[in-house]
C-alpha cells in the first residue's frame, strides 16, 4: 500500500467516525429504575415462592414437634423399664430372702443332728459302761479292808470324774423325793417318822446324760 492509500483509508476512517450517532449515555438514578420496573415485572409473572427463612422455619417446626413427641415416649419407655427393673429386683430379694431361710434352717437342722448324733453314741457308750459302775459298787460292798480295794476305790472314783464331765450324773439319793420320771419304786416301807414318798434306799443308782435318763434308779420308797 503506498502512502497515498493510508491517506485515503485514514479519511475514510475520519469520516465514518463524524457521521456516528454518539451513544446515549444513562445515569445511575435511571438505572435503578430500569432495574425495579424489570424485577416487578418478574415478580407479576412468576409465582411467588416462599422465602429462605420461611421455608427454614417450617422446616425447624416439624422437628421440635417430632423431638417432643419423642422425648415423651423415651420418658414413658423408660418409666416402664423402670418398674420392670424394680419388679425385677423384688422379686430376686424375695427369693435370696428365701434361699437365706432354707439356708439357716438346713444349717440349724444339721448342728443339732450332728449334736444329737454326738450325744446319742455318747449315750450308748455310757449306757454300755453302766453295768461296770455297777460292779465296782458290789465290789465295795462285799470287800474287806485292804490294799486292793483302796486301789479299787481310787479307780472308780477316777472313772466317776471322767464320766462326769463327759456330762454323766447319778440319779437317786437317800431323802430326796420320789420321782416317776426318775426313780423306779420296786420296794414300799410304812415309816412313821418318815414322810410318804421319800427315798428309804437306793437299790441301784439311776444315770442320766445331760438331760437324757440313761437308766432310771431303783428304789425303796416309805409310805
Amino acid at each position: 500500500m503506498t502512502k497515498k492509500d493510508k491517506i485515503k483509508e485514514r479519511e475514510a476512517s475520519e469520516a465514518a467516525a463524524e457521521n456516528r450517532e454518539p451513544a446515549s449515555e444513562e445515569t445511575p438514578e435511571e438505572t435503578v429504575e430500569k432495574a425495579i420496573e424489570e424485577t416487578s415485572k418478574e415478580i407479576e409473572t412468576e409465582p411467588e415462592e416462599p422465602s429462605d427463612e420461611e421455608t427454614q422455619a417450617c422446616d425447624e417446626e416439624v422437628p421440635e414437634q417430632t423431638l417432643e413427641e419423642a422425648l415423651i415416649s423415651e420418658n414413658e419407655a423408660l418409666k416402664t423399664e423402670l418398674t420392670e427393673l424394680k419388679d425385677e429386683l423384688e422379686e430376686k430379694e424375695d427369693h435370696f430372702l428365701r434361699l437365706q431361710a432354707e439356708f439357716d434352717n438346713f444349717r440349724r437342722r444339721t448342728l443339732k443332728e450332728k449334736d444329737d448324733l454326738r450325744k446319742n453314741a455318747t449315750a450308748d457308750l455310757l449306757s454300755d459302761l453302766l453295768p461296770v459302775l455297777d460292779n465296782f459298787d458290789r465290789a465295795l460292798i462285799h470287800a474287806e479292808e485292804s490294799p486292793i480295794l483302796e486301789g479299787i476305790v481310787m479307780i472308780q472314783k477316777q472313772m466317776l470324774e471322767i464320766l462326769e464331765r463327759g456330762g454323766l450324773e447319778k440319779v437317786g439319793k437317800e431323802g430326796e423325793p420320789f420321782d416317776p420320771k426318775f426313780h423306779d419304786g420296786i420296794m414300799r416301807e410304812e415309816r412313821e417318822d418318815v414322810d410318804s414318798g421319800v427315798i428309804l434306799e437306793v437299790l441301784q443308782p439311776g444315770y442320766k446324760l445331760n438331760d437324757k435318763l440313761l437308766r432310771a434308779a431303783m428304789v425303796k420308797v416309805s409310805q
